[in-house]
């Protein structure tokens, strides 16, 4: 057996429990190796050096050959089942071969595309799978040829060194982790969100399956050196119009704040392939990057659909299609139409109107509406007890769509855009906001992870749940909730993403319900994040509130009290309490249990209506 610490590597000899340390200079010990039939042992370190120690165990200064090709720190080692070949990986993302018995026969598989943090070889021998750091698998031959590769959702943020494995919210791109946020693809009804550095991923809800991945950027992946982690270009903002003929993506090269690349894409769905092909390509649409981009709300062939976009050059901007016919053909293609500014103050985020007949741009602390039909300034909201910039947008829905959703850094305010007033303000802190198309409920977190939902009519929140995430929700997003149990309860449910990059959904009561008794949704169990018997303290700590309820007789799917008893089941018996615990909580499975018909949630924090589960 062998281990490493710091600069120092341990050998023993697990039948006579001798024991060897020994140190090779003071480069870091990254991985460690042990030969499957001789006495040796491979080491990596920081410096992208492979040291091979041979007679361990007997020697005080063992011989030690030399493998050296990395130029970044060794991920992982490991021996071929024979003990003829040995295979590394880093952040190189090459698979290198070598040959144990020749420091210069090596074999190397490059560009497999991001970093390898695993490598591990079949029993056979004749398979490697190598492990990447966007969440994929590369199963490769004997002859260094990629068979297969097994990819699910694809992580977003990659750790450049051993040293930075804590999580954050800083992705390669400059950005934030999922800085494009969450898309739901009209053509395939699956959501579309950042990949690895330069792409897009769909990914299927109701299959938990990854789909396919969409190159943005169209440049290869471009590895760190040993000082520094060199930026990559990504994709930070996009947008899709109402039946998915066109999709607007915005990518960025950014380095401490500067940006060195900046392209607006416009492309289009082809419904014989099946696949986006982009259209149009503008290079810098704004000097000094782009705060939001948005599509117009209406059908896709209307010929004045237009696309709107916000920059930090104090400028909004639209674009709208040019159809053309020629002796080639029919074209078209986008161009921009129209710059707005407003008193040379800073552009915020923008946002459309439920019709597209209105769209909304803040600059700073101000709300400017504008006619989309000839772009006219219509009407300003400010108030002078507001004066904070604001950061988020979003324009309710029916009935209620001339209602604007506005965020600063300290207050949630509401404008009627119709009567040029204030609604109302609350004082709020938020992170992410999210408006059903199907109803009028608006979702809204905190930035202490708390989850409110009301109607924009009044401040009273409808539904509060406490804690739903531990880091910093990233996006959200209503989508059509699945074909199984849409019958059964809302229309939606609520999708959402944290930076510690956990795809997370909310259903209604109902809903979980019917996912429990079969349903491709896989809820991973492992990502419970509370066992049984913190779940039932946690019940027992919540404060009872009285609230006015109408209640009528439900009925049980399932075996009654198998969830209970699958709880008890399914976990360690050193973390469980007495049995008698558990006795509220069976007899209330089995008996008949009362449903609520009217929920009304004045200012409590109880947490009944909704099911909260992590699926990645």
């Amino acid at each position: 057996m062998a281990a490493i610490q710091a600069d120092s590597v341990c050998m023993v000899n697990t039948k006579t429990k001798v024991t060897r340390w020994h140190k090779s200079g003071t480069r870091i010990f990254t991985c460690v190796a042990c030969h499957p039939h001789e006495w040796v042992v491979a080491t990596g370190d920081d410096s992208g050096r492979i040291l091979l120690w041979r007679n361990f165990l007997e020697e005080k200064s063992p011989p030690k050959t030399v493998f050296h090709w990395h130029s970044l720190p060794v991920a992982d080692l490991c021996f071929t089942t024979d003990g003829t070949r040995l295979l590394s990986g880093g952040s190189e993302c090459c698979l290198v071969r070598w040959d144990i018995s020749d420091a210069l026969d090596k074999k190397i598989l490059p560009r497999m595309g991001l970093p390898i943090r695993h490598v591990s070889v079949s029993y056979s021998n004749d398979l490697a799978a190598v492990s990447h750091a966007d969440n994929c698998i590369n199963l490769v031959d004997g002859a260094n040829n990629i068979l297969r590769t097994l990819q699910n959702i694809t992580q977003c943020y990659i750790p450049e060194s051993p040293l930075d494995e804590n999580v954050t919210s800083t992705s390669l791109g400059g950005g934030s982790v999922f800085q494009a946020g969450l898309h739901l693809d009209p053509n395939t009804k699956s959501l579309f969100m950042n990949g690895k550095p330069g792409h897009l991923q769909s990914y299927s809800l109701r299959e938990d399956k990854h789909l396919h991945t969409l190159d943005i950027t169209q440049q290869n992946y471009v590895t760190a050196d040993r000082r520094r982690a060199i930026p990559n270009a990504d994709v930070t903002h996009i947008a899709f119009s109402e039946k998915g003929r066109w999709l607007a993506t915005i990518e960025s090269l950014i380095e401490k704040t500067k940006y060195y690349e900046l392209r607006l894409k416009f492309w289009k769905f082809d419904q014989t392939k099946q696949v986006f092909i982009l259209n149009t390509c503008i290079n810098w649409p704004h000097e000094n990057g782009i705060v939001n981009l948005k599509i117009q709300p209406i059908d896709d062939k209307d010929p004045s659909l237009t696309a709107a976009t916000s920059g930090r050059d104090k400028s909004f901007k639209t674009f709208s299609v040019v159809y053309d016919t020629s002796v080639h053909g029919k074209s078209d293609w986008w161009t921009c139409d129209n710059v707005g500014t407003y008193r040379d103050q800073t552009t915020g985020p923008l946002a459309f109107s439920q019709d597209g007949s209105v769209l909304a741009v803040s600059f700073e602390h101000t709300l400017t509406l504008w006619k989309v039909e000839n772009y006219e300034l219509t009407g300003t909201l400010s108030h002078s007890k507001l004066q904070e910039d604001i950061r988020l947008i979003e324009f309710s829905t029916h009935p209620t769509s001339h209602l604007v959703v506005c965020c600063t850094k300290k207050n949630l305010v509401i404008w009627d855009v119709i009567a040029l007033s204030l609604v109302w303000t609350v004082p709020f802190e938020a992170d992410s906001i999210a408006v059903d198309r199907m109803s009028n409920l608006v979702a809204i977190f905190s930035t202490k992870g708390h989850l409110y939902f009301f109607k924009p009519e009044t401040p009273e929140p409808l539904a509060i749940h406490n804690n739903v995430s531990r880091s910093k929700i990233v996006s959200s997003l209503f989508v059509p909730t699945m074909s199984r149990y849409e019958l059964r309860g809302p229309k939606s449910m609520l999708i959402f993403i944290n930076s510690s990059q956990e795809l997370c959904v909310l259903l209604s009561r109902e809903s979980s319900d019917s996912a429990e008794v079969g349903t491709k949704l896989k809820i991973q169990k492992g990502t419970s994040t509370l066992t049984p018997f913190a779940k039932l303290i946690a019940e027992k700590t919540v404060s009872s509130v009285g609230s006015s309820r109408q209640l009528l007789q439900g009925t049980v799917i399932g075996i009654p009290g198998s969830k209970v008893i699958r709880e008890i089941m399914d976990a360690s018996p050193h973390t469980m309490p007495s049995v008698s615990f558990f006795c509220n909580q069976l007899l209330s499975a089995i008996s008949v249990e009362l449903k609520e018909r009217f929920i009304y949630f004045l200012n409590i924090n109880i947490e009944k209506s909704y099911a909260y589960y992590e699926i990645f």
